[in-house]
């Protein structure tokens, strides 16, 4: 990270990113529901919503639950 063409960019220097795992795919309303069903997730979804819809309007907290 850094260059040594930018001097506001010095000094070069390595940075290492731990490895994680991220989805492919949205999660979606229905695969939302399941959670909520097996207990796991307490935000229920908007019932206007499709099953196969992204789940959308959740807090950080509520996703740390689904994960």
């Amino acid at each position: 990270m850094g260059s040594h063409e930018v001097r506001s960019e010095e000094p070069s220097h390595f940075v290492q990113v731990h490895p994680f795992w991220i989805g492919e795919y949205p999660v979606t309303v229905g695969e939302w529901g399941a959670c909520v069903a097996a207990g796991g997730c307490k935000h229920i979804p908007d019932s206007t919503h499709e099953p196969d819809q992204p789940m959308s309007n959740v807090s950080w907290l509520d996703a740390m639950s689904y994960v």
